[in-house]
C-alpha cells in the first residue's frame, strides 16, 4: 500500500482511492466477519493525506461503485478483477487497470 500511496502522489493526478486494511492474520475469526474501518495511518507514508490533499482522497469504508465509475471524471479503475468490480466497469465503459488476485482467480 505504501508503494501505491507514494505512486499516487508521484503521479501529480487527481485520484480517488477507496482501500481498507485487512483483518489481522492472527485472528482467522476475523476473517469472515466484515472487518472494522481501517486505520491506514500506520500504513500510509507519513503526512500522505496532507500533502495530497485537495487532489486526493482516500476513502476508508464503503462506497457506491457503479455511481463512481459512472461519474464523467473517472479515467480508470484499478481493479483486483473481481467479478463485479468487472462487470460494473465494463458496463460503464471505463477502461480497467488489472491487477488480479490470485484468491479471486481459481480457473
Amino acid at each position: 500500500l505504501a508503494e501505491i500511496a507514494h505512486g499516487l502522489e508521484r503521479s501529480g493526478q487527481r485520484f480517488l482511492w477507496v482501500v481498507k486494511d485487512p483483518p489481522p492474520l492472527d485472528d482467522i475469526s476475523k476473517r469472515f466477519t466484515k472487518p472494522p474501518i481501517a486505520d491506514l495511518d500506520k500504513v500510509l507514508p507519513a503526512e500522505f493525506l496532507d500533502r495530497t490533499k485537495g487532489r486526493g482522497f482516500v476513502i476508508k469504508s464503503w462506497v457506491p461503485q457503479t455511481a463512481i465509475l459512472a461519474h464523467e471524471a473517472v479515467g480508470a479503475f484499478v481493479t483486483h478483477c473481481g467479478w463485479n468490480s468487472t462487470l460494473e466497469a465494463v458496463c460503464t465503459g471505463v477502461p480497467l487497470i488489472a491487477c488480479p488476485l490470485f484468491a479471486e482467480q481459481r480457473f
